[in-house]
């Protein structure tokens, strides 16, 4: 291993005993042609840990404040080349240059709080339970030169960032619960759905959130120097969608803003990368994401209980 990998590579696995490692679906990567490896970060040696220095620890933590950043630049910035590339292979999109780089990521985390993390739910006391998480899955090395990071974020999905306010009004708990685990599932819009949530709810006491979790890989290509040159990014939603597995209308949203939001280059019109993210994938192929009528018809039964529940009438 290189200086620079073996040593991150500890530092990353400290901060996974101490932070927790995500009990999401593991994302399913294909790694275009790199050989898998044995070396989990539980086969490193455990006292080996306990020597490491703290401050490349905090640099190293430091980045998880800013949850955007990190899944684009997990490491310090004197590990990376001044000349870097980042590579998003979804859109086919490429950065040049940690600079660059920077203030890309600087542009993203302000989009990304403004336009996809629910932060303006603000009249919930429960807000905390719903804040934006970033987590390191997995960290491993396929080649001396080449290390692996695998990633999630989760958020509050844009669709239903009224959720929180109309739990704070009628006094409920949050209970927030991802759902990629289901991005193989046709969902399209049900009356029938929503009817349960808040069924639920005014049983429980506790109203579920949905929370969008958008997972990813980062491998990372490190010179003889043991700096950071190159960066190419996968989506896990974009590889399902692009083999056609993905029927979930709600994760081809998520992935969609996501892409749409926060990997924008910083000399594109919203408009114009809005047109590109459009054209990069094959989105008509996940049941009614590009058809905002559908929607699941009800049976006669349920069509007289909405009202009921809704409005208080018979």
């Amino acid at each position: 291993m290189t200086k620079f990998s073996f040593i991150n590579y500890k530092i990353l696995f400290v901060m996974l005993q101490y932070h927790g490692i995500s009990t999401f679906r593991p994302p399913t990567f294909s790694h275009r042609g790199s050989p898998s490896t044995s070396c989990f970060a539980s086969s490193i040696d455990q006292e080996s840990l306990l020597s490491i220095d703290s401050s490349p620890l905090e640099k190293v933590v430091s980045h998880f404040q800013d949850p955007i950043r990190h899944t684009v630049l997990p490491f310090p910035w004197d590990n990376y080349d001044d000349s870097v590339v980042f590579f998003q292979r979804a859109t086919s999109t490429r950065i040049q240059g940690l600079e660059q780089l920077k203030t890309t990521c600087q542009l993203w985390e302000r989009e990304f709080v403004d336009d996809l993390s629910g932060m303006e739910c603000k009249h919930n006391d429960n807000l905390a339970a719903i804040r934006p998480t970033s987590t390191i899955q997995r960290i491993f090395e396929t080649s001396p030169t080449t290390m692996v990071v695998q990633w999630n974020i989760t958020y509050i999905a844009p669709t239903v960032q009224w959720l929180p306010n109309v739990a704070a009004i009628c006094g409920w708990t949050l209970d927030p619960r991802p759902y990629n685990d289901q991005s193989g599932q046709v969902k399209t819009f049900s009356y029938k759905a929503m009817l349960t949530l808040f069924w639920d709810a005014i049983v429980t006491q506790k109203l579920r959130i949905p929370l969008a979790c958008i997972e990813g890989t980062t491998v990372c290509e490190i010179s003889k120097n043991s700096q950071i040159v190159s960066i190419t990014e996968d989506l896990a939603y974009a590889q399902d969608l692009q083999r056609g597995v993905l029927q979930n209308r709600l994760c081809g949203q998520d992935l969609q803003s996501f892409l749409e939001t926060v990997r924008r280059p910083v000399d594109k019109s919203r408009e114009a990368w809005q047109e590109h993210v459009a054209n990069s994938l094959p989105w008509s192929t996940v049941p009614g994401l590009t058809d905002p009528l559908a929607i699941e018809p009800m049976n006669e039964e349920e069509e007289q209980v909405v009202p009921t529940l809704f409005l208080g009438t018979n």
